[in-house]
């Protein structure tokens, strides 16, 4: 698929192919100028649309899912490190 930024068609047809993560990419690209004008308009149109709002509302659910998972994972690995550190294993006394 080739997805030109400019075009709110094509953002809304490369964002069909995985909502509960390119909502999220939506944000940085968002962020350009240069594609600002037409991310914006696919926006409104995903979320205005009655058979498309159904689909965003369950990507932005499933991907706050995804991130919350995500994170406790992250916190949980960090904890792990921090409990099996010894920095007698590594020469520092």
């Amino acid at each position: 698929m080739n997805l030109n930024l400019n075009d709110p068609d094509s953002i809304i047809a490369w964002w069909r192919e995985f909502p509960e993560r390119h909502w999220d990419y939506l944000d940085v690209f968002a962020k350009q100028p240069q594609f600002m004008a037409a991310v914006r308009q696919a926006r409104l149109r995903i979320r205005s649309d009655p058979q498309l709002a159904p689909i965003l509302d369950r990507a932005v659910s499933s991907g706050a899912d995804r991130r919350r998972a995500m994170a406790a994972l992250l916190t949980r690995s960090r904890e792990l490190d921090e409990d099996e550190f010894d920095p007698g294993a590594y020469g520092s006394h």
